[in-house]
Order: structure tokens, then C-alpha cells, then sequence
């Protein structure tokens, strides 16, 4: 019999035996034996009735759910990972056709103290289920990959306290959902990353979630890769994009071959907002074939642009900062507003695309000049004129940008009259409706690559 392993990202087979008896009737239960080769193997019912379950307790443990069922009910959480290295393996059996599952009441804890790391796989139609908050590096390290199956939690925290490291993989075929108006944090006070290749994160059923990368100033937030984020929400002060950190679509995969891929994030009715204000290069990029796409309708649906009136529409940066600092975020102002139906009024759709460089459906800058941000702008609603500001990437443009803007034809670039602004900002002013929202910034002196993260 073989299991899976990710090794640098490479799923590798590796034999498997079982390696030790657990006494699944002790409080707690026990598992500080086994590798992730020859882990303690699951294939049948076992339930713990208010018993703790440690993988990895002061020791290594290993364990792998083989097409059986672990249930933890009652008060008690789950641990892999708490003072030693915790393994655990969730897989369907096709051989027996048995879906393998491990649904927690409580929480789950990975990588619970310093010392501790964590490893954690979900695949070929496996299930893990946590009912409460779901921690990938609590205080220690840990790391969840999801692939071909499915993950649900609550809260979720990746990098929960300061010092600890959490990483959620969510691969193709992989669905990682939300429930219960809760956010999906990265870097909540340490560092995390989502990392997609592929795969969904999603809010389950009705709930509220909200994406926060980077809780604070000393904690790290990424987001990399493509695949889908969807989140929904009914107030303006839920389902928030939340970014103090970096969030990159990145066309390259674990092998290092470039295609064009897109990470798509969707937020049925928050707004973006950030807890953290910029002084680096925190923000948002697209680099090796990659596009990003993240649209919205904030405020309960609509955007708050009423028909004959002017109005303001921030993409990648909280509506209420005087100055946008995330990178590639920008700012667009509406004049001439007018009605297109009784039950759509104004500007009632935004979505805002930022490309690489290097995909095919960009086209060349005239005279060799390489773009260091591509953005589009897909608008629903009528509207005269369009003033856009750019915070652009200070990194490849120290000395300011130009703006160029894609004719009708698709293939042509004009240069705007860029004024420049403090802060690393570009402005454009009076660009006509109807004409294509693309836009492309270009180093007033220097050219480079799109994008470098550091």
C-alpha cells in the first residue's frame, strides 16, 4: 500500500506499514510514535468521547486516516504538533471505497508550541472537518496541504501568535471552506501564507467570511498563486478584503514552469480595507503569466454611486484613506453618473485586473518601454469621464511613471498626461467612457521587470 507526501512541493509515494498500537479508550489518546512513512494507519470507526487527541505530543507522531473515521466529540480540542513533530495523513481508501474523514467538535491545533511543527495532508477525497478554529502554527510551525479533497473550519488562523509560521496549500482539486462569519487569517500576528495552486478557498453555506492578510506590523502576510477566493457578506463591516500584506498572482508552479494563470478574488458585499499602512512594498502584484482579478459590489450590493453625481471607487485599498499606499492599488473618480434601469443605478459593479507583463494578452509598449503595473478595469453603469489615480511600484520606478492607455483596436498604447503625486502616485485625468480601461505605467526614466518581491 502506498500514501502520498509533498516533498518541495512534489507529491512523492512512499511505502506504508503500521507502526505501533494506540489505546483509542485512554484520556488523552496518545500518538508519539510513527513517521510519516510508517504512521499509526485508521481504517476503521474510532471515537473519542471528550478525550484530547495529541499526534505528536513530546515526541514525533505519525498518523494516517486510511478510508476510516476519526470523531472527536465534546469539549476537548485536537493537537498535532504540540511539543514534538505531528504528522497526520487524511485519505480515502479506493480500494474499499471507504471516504476517510477526521471531524473535530473543538478546535485543531497545529504546531501548538514553539517547539512544535506540524504537518498536515488532505487528499484523494478525504475530509477534515473542524467545528471551532482551526490554528496552523499556533506558536510553533505547521503546514496544511489540500489537495483533491476537501478541508472545512471556522476561524482560521495561519501564523497565530508572534514567532509562529503557518502555511495552507490548497491545490487543484482542493476546497477549503469557511463557516460561520468567520475570517480566514494570514499572518495574524507571525507569518502565514495561502499558497493556491489551483484549488478554492470559499465561504461555506451563508457565512460572512472575510480574507486579512497581516494582522499587524510585525506579522507577515502572503497570499501567492491562482486558483479561486471566494468570500461573501451582508454588512459593510463584514466580508472585508483585508490586505496589510502582499497578495501576488503568480503563474509559476512547484516545478518552475511559467503559464498564464489567474487568481480570482470575489467578495459578494465587503469593501477592501487595511489594518496597516504601507511603508515597504506590501500590496498587490502579478508576475510569471499571472493575472489577478478582484471584483465587488461593497455596501450591501450596490456601490454607493448614486446617478448625477460624482463618486469615488477605490480598488485594493480602504475607501477612507486620504493617501493609497498599496502597491498597484488605485483610485478611480466617476463624473456625470447617470441611471441605466430603475433597479441598477449608478455604478453598480467594479472589478479591477492587474496583469504580468508577460502574458500574451498584454500588448508590447511602443518603443521597447516595459510596463512596471498593467491594470484593467471592467465598470457596470453609465458615466461621462474617469480621473484614475495609481500607486505604482516605487521598487521599478523610483523616479515616477508615465500612463498609457490601450486604444480600441487592442493594440495600441497613448501616453496620458500623467501628473505625479506624492507618495508614489500617478494621476490621469478625463479619460472618455466608452474607450478600454486598460492602463499600463512605464519608468519615467529606467525600465525593468514587472515585479520583484524582496
Amino acid at each position: 500500500m502506498n500514501i502520498c507526501s509533498y516533498t518541495c512541493g512534489v507529491l512523492v509515494s512512499v511505502s506504508l506499514c503500521s507502526f505501533a498500537e494506540v489505546d483509542w479508550s485512554a484520556n488523552p489518546v496518545v500518538i508519539d510514535e510513527g513517521t510519516a512513512q510508517s504512521p499509526v494507519e485508521v481504517t476503521d470507526t474510532k471515537t473519542l468521547s471528550s478525550a484530547i487527541l495529541y499526534v505528536g505530543k513530546d515526541d514525533s507522531g505519525a498518523l494516517f486516516v486510511n478510508g476510516g473515521l476519526i470523531s472527536l466529540t465534546g469539549t476537548q480540542h485536537a493537537y498535532i504538533g504540540y511539543n514534538g513533530d505531528g504528522y497526520l495523513h487524511v485519505a480515502s481508501n479506493a480500494t474499499e471505497g471507504a471516504v476517510g474523514k477526521l471531524s473535530a467538535s473543538r478546535n485543531l491545533c497545529c504546531g501548538k508550541n514553539a517547539a512544535a511543527t506540524a504537518t498536515v495532508l488532505v487528499d484523494d477525497g478525504g475530509l477534515l472537518s473542524v467545528a471551532r478554529e482551526l490554528y496552523l502554527g499556533d506558536n510553533g510551525r505547521a503546514r496544511l496541504v489540500v489537495s483533491n479533497a476537501t478541508v472545512n473550519a471556522r476561524g482560521t488562523y495561519l501564523g497565530n501568535a508572534a514567532g509562529s509560521d503557518g502555511t495552507l496549500e490548497v491545490r487543484e482539486g482542493g476546497l477549503f471552506t469557511i463557516g460561520s462569519n468567520y475570517p480566514l487569517h494570514i499572518g495574524f500576528r507571525g507569518a502565514g501564507r495561502l499558497l493556491m495552486r489551483g484549488g478554492e478557498v470559499s465561504a461555506k453555506d451563508s457565512a460572512i467570511v472575510s480574507l486579512e492578510v497581516r494582522g499587524d506590523e510585525d506579522a507577515e502576510g502572503v497570499v501567492s498563486g491562482w486558483g479561486t477566493i471566494a468570500l461573501k457578506g451582508k454588512s459593510s463591516n463584514r466580508g472585508h478584503i483585508v490586505n496589510s500584506g502582499l497578495v501576488i498572482a503568480d503563474g509559476r508552479d512547484d516545478l518552475g514552469t511559467v503559464a498564464e494563470r489567474t487568481l480570482a478574488i470575489t467578495s459578494a458585499y465587503g469593501a477592501f480595507t487595511n489594518i496597516v499602512e504601507n511603508v515597504s512594498t506590501n500590496g498587490w502584484y502579478a508576475r510569471n503569466g499571472g493575472l489577478l482579478t478582484v471584483s465587488y459590489p461593497p455596501y450591501g450590493g450596490n456601490l454607493p454611486l448614486a446617478a448625477g453625481d460624482s463618486g469615488v471607487v477605490t480598488w485594493g485599498e480602504a475607501e477612507d484613506d486620504d493617501v493609497i499606499d498599496l502597491v498597484n492599488s488605485a483610485r478611480t473618480t466617476f463624473h456625470g453618473i447617470t441611471d441605466t434601469s430603475e433597479k441598477k443605478q449608478g455604478i453598480y459593479s467594479f472589478t479591477g485586473n492587474l496583469y504580468a507583463a508577460d502574458r500574451d494578452d498584454v500588448p508590447a509598449l511602443p518603443g521597447g518601454v516595459e510596463a512596471v503595473g498593467i491594470w484593467k478595469f471592467d465598470i457596470s453603469g453609465l458615466y461621462e469621464t474617469l480621473d484614475v489615480e495609481f500607486r505604482y511600484d516605487h521598487i521599478k520606478a523610483p523616479k515616477g511613471v508615465k500612463i498609457y492607455q490601450l486604444g480600441t483596436d487592442g493594440e495600441t498604447w497613448t501616453k496620458l498626461e500623467t501628473v505625479g503625486l506624492d507618495g508614489y502616485r500617478a494621476k490621469v485625468s478625463g479619460v472618455a467612457a466608452g474607450a478600454p480601461l486598460m492602463f499600463a505605467a512605464a519608468a519615467a526614466s529606467s525600465s525593468g521587470t514587472i515585479v520583484i518581491i524582496r
